[in-house]
């Protein structure tokens, strides 16, 4: 199937167990999380950042007992986002550069202190932002 942006990153992280879902982020600033039983259309697609969309992460899973079904981005214009995909109209979270301070995206993902762990970071130097969550 042919898509007007290319896709940059994906994440599998906030499919409920069994689920077929994955999310997307694209050239194009774009957060999209596709069924992949029906692919024709996204199930979620909103304007993420500003250009392109360098870092995705998920957590949860909308099954019982797995949280909520949140999507970390970390865009080229140095902001990170939490997503809650039933919260379609903003990000549940945002963490943006300072003023004048362009950034590019660091980092998806990770281990530390000997547990899974979810994040995006963006940032240069000191100017960083970025959000991790524990998981199982």
């Amino acid at each position: 199937m042919e898509k007007r942006d290319g896709f940059k990153c994906a994440t599998f992280g906030a499919a409920a167990p069994g689920s077929q879902q994955l999310a997307t982020g694209t050239f194009g600033g774009r957060l999209q999380v596709w069924d992949l039983g029906a692919p024709a259309a996204p199930v979620f697609d909103t304007q993420a950042h500003a250009s392109i969309v360098n870092a995705i992460d998920g957590f949860g899973g909308r099954a019982r007992g797995y949280g909520p079904p949140e999507i970390a981005t970390g865009g080229r214009d140095g902001a990170v986002r939490v997503w809650d995909v039933r919260q379609p109209e903003a990000p549940v979270a945002a963490f943006e550069p300072a003023e004048g301070g362009g950034a590019r995206c660091a980092e998806a993902g990770g281990v530390a202190a000997g547990e899974r762990m979810h994040g995006v970071g963006a940032g240069v130097g000191r100017r960083a932002a970025g959000v991790a969550v524990s998981g199982a």
